[in-house]
């Protein structure tokens, strides 16, 4: 009896276990629909992607504090691929600022909206800074992961990389081919690495 008692406390156990983790919402991934949310951008007003649902959606998540946003920064190729994706209708770019001050860097994003608590950092299981995800027009992410495929803060190695994932994400969006690398580990600093500075709308 007690042998069986035992064999049902270990069922029960593994089946509360398992119960469990189906329970807990999986982490963002390609293929999984995107998860809304609203935050003011550095001017005080809120925006929300579903507003922008129905368009291809850049999020690009950056403090400028860190090398390695610096790296894409300084060379101005995050610049220039905001400039030339911004210029279709039907692309919007948001940039989530995350624990720091507002930023000064010029940039052609559509918006830049502040995250000092990481609110949306966790929501999409963001580790890193730079890291992106970008959503279809139907409302489902395409890519998520690292900028580009050279892995250093070496302001040098932008023009070395063989591929920049954003780019080439977005040109087969646009031709209306399945993106073909839809996952890259991301590089750069811990989303933790810097204490959260005071925030100032302007």
């Amino acid at each position: 009896m007690r042998v069986v008692m035992r064999i049902f406390s270990y069922l029960a156990a593994f089946f509360l276990v398992c119960g469990v983790a189906n329970a807990m919402p999986n982490p963002a991934s390609a293929g999984m629909p995107a998860l809304n949310f609203t935050l003011q951008d550095v001017s005080g007003k809120g925006v929300s992607l579903e507003q922008y649902y129905g368009k291809v959606i850049v999020l690009e998540w950056r403090d400028p504090r860190c090398k390695f946003v610096q790296k894409h920064y300084k060379s101005q190729n995050m610049q220039t691929i905001q400039k030339k994706y911004t210029q279709n209708d039907d692309i919007i770019w948001l940039t989530i600022l995350v624990g720091t001050s507002v930023d000064t860097e010029h940039n052609f994003a559509t918006h830049q909206l502040i995250d000092p608590a990481r609110e949306v950092a966790r929501l999409y299981d963001i580790t890193k800074v730079p890291e992106v995800v970008i959503i279809d027009k139907t409302g489902y992410i395409a890519y998520i992961g690292a900028v580009d495929s050279l892995r250093t803060s070496n302001v040098e190695d932008v023009e070395r990389a063989k591929v920049n994932y954003i780019a080439s994400s977005l040109d087969e969006i646009i031709s209306h081919y399945p993106v073909s690398v839809s996952h890259t580990r991301p590089y750069g600093c811990d989303i933790t690495m810097f204490k959260p500075a005071p925030f100032q709308a302007v």
